[in-house]
């Protein structure tokens, strides 16, 4: 299929890109009018680019993860309920702590709020034989920018699933948090309590197919490095400095104007419509958590940041500027 989700996406891609080089001229030649021009065209453009992408998705509805049973218990042809309602409980714990997360910037204290629950509106969507193979189903739900709080926790999900080594996976942690962490690997020890493997699978909107194979040997492997993976909130920060990525799916980069230091991380998407009237170039004053997650088996330690709010000082704008060469 002709795919339009894939199209769009390299399209707004490109246009950023444009957008930054334009960012770029306008900030060596404030005056120039044509430059100005230019990046207001492309900044409307943008926007139109992210609509179409979201009355696509929109038409899309929903998306759909095939999660297949396979050993002893699976091949009787029907697996205790108690053993499904176990798997379905830790799963749907784990991407609905996740998406929590994503949209917040933290980890749920108490039982996931309903807006959660109706955004993603995770469901059975149907069985397979002898319900070895179970369909989940849940609503895309784009917001104005295409981004899809479903669609990114599944991509972390499956992240954690396929990382390759004990590194890879304390950095997954240190991005889902520790309660999806936790009900993956309650879910990974059920499986593996009961000798089961399992088989996972998601075609995104871009037609791009995740696939996991969970042997009893992997499902093991990642069940006991999780055990040796904690998360600790460290401190807060405010930092004041130049703005240098803000991206859809919640990444930031910010150079701090009193060390030079870049801080690259993660925003919750609950604040994006608040800080998109910020660009790229212009000054700004970040309050970041700082988190860090350790392998106590290994010794490695991820720190990450995370921007819990974005706030343009005008006055200190006009006062760093001339310092930046602007």
């Amino acid at each position: 299929m002709n795919n339009i989700f894939k199209k769009l996406s390299k399209k707004i891609e490109s246009v950023n890109l444009l957008i930054t080089e334009a960012r770029t001229s306008l900030k060596e030649s404030p005056d120039d009018f044509s430059s100005k021009l230019r990046l207001k065209s492309l900044e409307y453009h943008l926007e139109e680019i992210q609509t179409q992408l979201r009355h696509e998705k929109l038409l899309r509805d929903r998306e759909v993860v095939e999660f297949r049973l396979k050993g002893t218990l699976a091949d009787s042809g029907a697996i205790p309920l108690d053993v499904l309602a176990n798997i379905a409980q830790h799963l749907s714990g784990s991407i609905h702590s996740l998406a929590y997360r994503l949209k917040k910037g933290f980890d749920p204290k108490s039982s996931i709020p309903k807006e959660v629950l109706r955004t993603l509106n995770l469901q059975l969507a149907g069985m397979g034989y002898g319900s070895t193979k179970l369909y989940l189903s849940a609503t895309l739900n784009p917001n104005l920018f295409g981004y899809s709080l479903i669609e990114d926790s599944l991509e972390k999900t499956f992240q954690v699933f396929k990382a390759q080594s004990p590194q890879d996976l304390t950095d997954s942690v240190s991005e889902i948090g520790p309660r999806s962490a936790g009900n993956l690997n309650r879910l990974l020890k059920t499986l593996s309590r009961n000798n089961l493997e399992a088989e996972i699978s998601w075609v995104d909107p871009q037609e791009k197919k995740h696939e996991w194979d969970g042997s009893s040997e992997k499902i093991l492997q990642i069940a006991n490095t999780l055990d040796t993976v904690i998360s600790t909130h460290k401190e807060s920060m405010v930092v004041f400095g130049e703005v240098m990525m803000l991206h859809k799916k919640g990444r930031f980069e910010i150079r701090s104007a009193d060390n030079d230091m870049t801080y690259r991380g993660h925003f919750p998407i609950d604040i994006v419509e608040k800080i998109t009237k910020i660009r790229v170039g212009q000054f700004a004053v970040a309050h970041i958590e700082i988190g860090i997650t350790t392998n106590k088996a290994t010794g490695y330690e991820k720190t990450s940041y995370t921007l819990m709010s974005l706030e343009k000082n005008n006055q200190q704008n006009e006062n760093i500027k001339p310092q930046q060469g602007v």
